[in-house]
């Protein structure tokens, strides 16, 4: 006489996961669509370009190249600066 309440239980289990699955496969497929169209636009945008900031573009790399240089020359003087300031001798 209570059995019906095992199967009941048992589908209403059962069709909640197999709606989880579908939404998680819908929202992955949904993910992947966004990331192929982010992926085209950043195409569109630089063509030429495997990537905007890829290892290989010669601009990018001079920037960074020069971002390094002005950043190791700024630690430099930091340096001498603290170097100055914690001496006794300075003092």
């Amino acid at each position: 006489p209570w059995a019906w309440v095992y199967f009941v239980s048992f589908i209403l289990l059962a069709a909640f996961i197999v709606l989880n699955v579908l939404i998680g496969v819908v929202l992955n497929s949904m993910e992947e669509a966004r990331e192929l169209e982010r992926r085209q636009a950043i195409r569109e945008r630089h063509p030429g370009r495997r990537h905007p900031s890829s290892p290989l573009d010669p601009e990018a790399h001079a920037h960074v190249a020069e971002r390094i240089v002005i950043l190791r020359r700024a630690l430099d003087d930091l340096e001498v600066e603290l170097a100055v300031e914690s001496d006794p001798r300075a003092g």
